[in-house]
């Protein structure tokens, strides 16, 4: 009997261990998993933030060549600029943007010239002017003599930039090369990294110049070019004021950037958030680098969170839960030797397990709402800076149609071909802005849900497509569509997109694109999809290559250069997110040269 006894505490102590081991293993498990969660997400949040300054300074760099080619055509289209027409060309530019140190125009001048435009800048109010280049010590010299100059003549802010007013850039080895590349190309050109001769802390920076030509340059060849060359316009940008102000406006101060220039193996900017140290790019795990192209050089952005930027994100929730699971573990074991003490135990870890998934639960909700109004708060400065954008939009557009119609007498051919493309510029432009606005009102807080008929929505949409269905000769076509519950004015918008796509990428056939619907039961999707409908675009038109699947829907993607087919790139990514608003999925499926057809599921919803 004693030996029977003994045998049964044998086993309850094993159980005991058992029972403790197994949880420790559970606990470590779920330890790993958790932090292993909240590590990605963390990770998600980073590269969102790091792409976001990127972009930034993508977009300065786009402004930045913009400005130079408003410049170059400033000048090409006059027969004289002076210094107040120049001066007041470009202050608009320079409101508001720190990382412009200096705008300024650089003539081409031939040895013999020399003289008279020292003396008209001496004339325009700068005693003592004359053409300089830096001596091996640093210092500013007039320049040697030689066949040409290609000075500073021009420049704004005159204000912290008087050591630049005279110097000869083809003084300058790299920027000697990099004027012949722009002269030769007529495109904008970068130079590699430089110490600005205007800074007084010696930061760095970048010079970008933009070839003026005597005459058009789409015909040219490299040798006429380099005769009709009249000189240059230049920017000069510090890439530390870019980056502070990617992440001023993006208040994202706590992650470290470092912009490099691939081909001169030099950096342009370091940014160490105050929480950080400097580190070793080649040994993080958490980094982000992408590739940006500038006036024909190749830029790396590396971005890497700092300490600070991690440890605002992280959580005891891991060790917590190890905690809990270890304690549950111990609790368990101690008390399995007892039947109803083991009863109270399971009955106690139940509750405990309860709480802890009520508590995670509460925290995932937690996250999501935070999740939630920061996609609130992108969408509210997406529509902000979009309506931003408007205001110079319609002052460009107001000022050119005041010089067609009050010079129009006194403007050649060339200019008046400016001018539209001024206004072309500009129409695109608004078209641009208008599909952002459209993009970030998707899923707004305002958006009714009602039911109604398919087939009556379609029709309004042929109607608002009337014009171009009569114009390309297309044929819509719908039989027997359901009415079903869900945003009007937006599935019309995803309607009008994907039978505008149909009628605008056609071939030489006659176009017909039809409409159909089917429950979402009867698919031949592989995988289960909602009760609901799966609606059919098709068309017979020149089809997607199979490469570009998986990428149509991403915003701004395009695969026809422009003068080929209109778009802004943003019409399928708006499709998109109005079917995933709506709980649904969009696909597509193609054949080149045959047609395409988009697919995409509306989940039914009752009406609230």
């Amino acid at each position: 009997m004693a030996d029977k006894v003994d045998l049964v505490q044998r086993r309850r102590g094993v159980a005991s261990i058992a029972v403790f081991i197994a949880g420790l293993i559970l606990s470590l498990t779920l330890y790993a998993v958790v932090r292993d969660l909240e590590s990605r997400q963390v990770r998600a949040e980073f590269y969102l933030d790091a792409e976001l300054i990127v972009s930034s300074v993508r977009n300065q760099v786009e402004r930045a060549q913009n400005h130079l080619r408003a410049i170059a055509a400033f000048f090409s289209s006059s027969d004289y600029v002076n210094r107040d027409e120049f001066r007041n060309y470009v202050k608009h530019m320079l409101e508001g943007d720190t990382s412009i140190k200096a705008l300024e125009w650089i003539p081409r001048v031939a040895s013999g010239q020399r003289n008279a435009f020292e003396n008209e800048a001496e004339g325009d109010g700068f005693p003592g002017f004359s053409f300089t280049e830096k001596h091996a010590q640093g210092v500013m010299v007039p320049a040697a003599p030689r066949a040409e100059y290609f000075p500073v003549f021009y420049v704004e802010p005159i204000r912290g930039n008087e050591r630049a007013l005279g110097f000869d850039q083809a003084s300058d080895h790299e920027r000697r090369e990099a004027l012949r590349r722009s002269m030769d190309i007529g495109k904008a050109v970068a130079t590699a990294p430089v110490e600005l001769v205007q800074d007084k802390e010696q930061s760095r920076g970048f010079l970008l110049f933009y070839p003026v030509y005597e005459q058009d340059t789409v015909s040219l060849d490299v040798e006429t070019r380099r005769n009709s060359l009249g000189g240059f316009a230049l920017g000069v940008f510090r890439v530390r004021d870019m980056v502070s102000m990617a992440l001023k406006i993006l208040d994202r101060r706590d992650i470290n950037v470092q912009i490099s220039d691939d081909e001169a193996a030099r950096y342009l900017h370091r940014h160490w958030a105050a929480s950080g140290q400097p580190n070793d790019y080649q040994n993080i795990s958490v980094l982000h680098q992408q590739t940006v192209l500038v006036g024909g050089r190749k830029w790396t952005c590396m971005a890497s969170p700092s300490q600070g930027y991690l440890g605002k994100r992280q959580t005891w929730n891991p060790i917590a839960i190890a905690l809990i699971g270890i304690g549950v573990s111990l609790f368990l074991a101690g008390y399995l030797g007892e039947k109803e003490r083991a009863a109270q135990s399971l009955q106690q870890m139940n509750e405990s397990l309860e709480q802890r998934v009520a508590r995670r639960t509460r925290e995932i909700e937690d996250r999501n709402r935070e999740l939630a109004r920061s996609n609130e708060s992108l969408s509210q400065f997406a529509y902000v800076a979009s309506h931003d954008l408007q205001e110079p939009l319609r002052a460009m557009h107001g000022y050119s149609q005041i010089l067609s119609g009050r010079y129009s007498k006194q403007l050649d051919e060339k200019a008046q071909g400016f001018i539209g493309n001024i206004v072309d510029g500009v129409d695109r432009m608004k078209t641009l802005i208008s599909g952002l606005l459209n993009y970030s009102k998707i899923g707004g807080v305002h958006e009714t849900f009602t039911e109604f008929d398919t087939g009556e929505l379609i029709e309004q949409v042929i109607q608002d497509l009337a014009t171009a269905i009569e114009e390309s000769g297309s044929e819509v076509i719908h039989n027997g569509l359901p009415s079903l519950v869900a945003e009007r004015i937006q599935l019309g918008q995803l309607f009008q997109n994907l039978i505008g796509n149909g009628i605008k990428f056609r071939n030489s056939k006659r176009t017909v694109v039809e409409i159909a619907a089917a429950r979402s039961e009867t698919s031949d999707r592989s995988e289960a999809l909602p009760p609901g409908w799966v609606f059919s675009v098709t068309d017979n038109g020149i089809g997607i290559e199979p490469q570009y699947l998986d990428s149509i829907f991403i915003i701004f993607k395009r695969l026809h250069d422009r003068t080929e087919y209109r778009g802004t790139g943003i019409g399928l990514a708006i499709c998109k997110r109005i079917v995933e608003y709506h709980n649904g999925r969009i696909w597509v499926a193609s054949e080149p040269g045959q047609g395409t057809t988009f697919f995409f599921d509306i989940p039914d919803r009752e009406l609230a």
